[in-house]
């Protein structure tokens, strides 16, 4: 099972574009989420990363994966 799928029904259903690569790294950008209408948060350590969904879709190793782009970040308090 890939590593970024916790179950089989979890496989990826979204890539994250935008940003630069050094706020998320390639290998991050491939994601699953329960609900492909709602802003995707990730989690990079002090930070999140926000992406919005688009109604672009791309294939991704022969999957057809929704569009996200990166919005703005925000950081968590201390």
């Amino acid at each position: 099972m890939p590593s970024y799928a916790r179950r089989m029904d979890e496989m990826p259903n979204i890539v994250l574009q935008g940003g630069s690569p050094d706020f998320v790294p390639d290998h991050l950008r491939v994601r699953y989420t329960a609900n492909v209408d709602s802003t995707f948060k990730l989690f990079m350590g002090h930070r999140y990363e926000h992406f919005r969904p688009t109604q672009e879709k791309i294939s991704v190793a022969g999957r057809e994966l929704r569009v996200f782009r990166w919005d703005h970040r925000t950081y968590v308090a201390e």
